[in-house]
C-alpha cells in the first residue's frame, strides 16, 4: 500500500520501492529523491489550483469579469483570471503559480520568463521548476532548451548541478 503522500506519483515511488538490490546505488538514491520531489511538487500543483479555484469562486457574481459565464469558477477560467489580476499586481504569486501549473498539466508551454519570475520572487525552488520541467519532458511538451534558459536567465546553473 502507498503512503498518502506519495499515492500522486505512484510510478517513481514503486520504482524507487522495488529491486533497489538490483541497481547501482547512486540509480536507486536518484530514484528515491526524485519520488519525494515529484510528490512533494504534484501535492503543491494541486494545491495551487484548488487555491486559485477558490480565489475565483470568491470573486462577486456581478464583477465583469463574469459577464457571458455560467458564473461557476471552472479550470478553463483560471488562467485568464489570473491574467486580469498579474495586470493590476505583476508579481502576483498565486496567479503566476497557477499559470504555469496548467501549462504544465495542459499545454506543455514551459513559459521561462514566469518561471523566472517565480524563481526570483523565492516562490518556487530550483527543484520545483526542474521536475515541472521533467514532467513537461516526459509529456512530450517541450525539450530541455527551455530549462536551460530558465537556468541562464536565473544564474541558477551552479545551483542545478548537484541536483542534477
Amino acid at each position: 500500500m502507498l503512503a498518502r503522500e506519495d499515492a500522486g506519483f505512484r510510478p517513481l515511488w514503486i520504482a524507487s520501492q522495488t529491486n533497489q538490490s538490483h541497481w547501482r546505488p547512486e540509480v536507486a538514491e536518484a530514484l528515491s529523491y526524485l519520488s519525494a520531489t515529484g510528490s512533494a511538487s504534484l501535492t503543491a500543483m494541486t494545491g495551487t489550483i484548488l487555491q486559485a479555484s477558490k480565489r475565483l469562486n470568491q470573486l462577486p457574481r456581478d464583477d465583469p469579469f463574469r459577464r457571458n459565464t455560467n458564473l461557476r469558477p471552472t479550470i478553463y477560467k483560471l488562467p485568464e483570471h489570473c491574467k486580469q489580476i498579474l495586470r493590476n499586481d505583476r508579481n502576483d504569486v498565486l496567479s503566476l503559480l497557477t499559470i504555469v501549473v496548467l501549462d504544465v498539466a495542459r499545454t506543455g508551454d514551459f513559459k521561462t520568463e514566469l518561471w523566472s519570475r517565480l524563481y526570483r520572487l523565492r516562490a518556487v525552488s530550483l527543484e520545483f521548476v526542474a521536475f515541472a520541467s521533467m514532467l513537461e519532458v516526459a509529456t512530450g511538451g517541450i525539450d530541455a532548451e527551455a530549462f536551460c534558459q530558465f537556468l541562464k536567465d536565473t544564474a541558477g546553473e551552479k545551483d542545478a548541478l548537484p541536483m542534477l
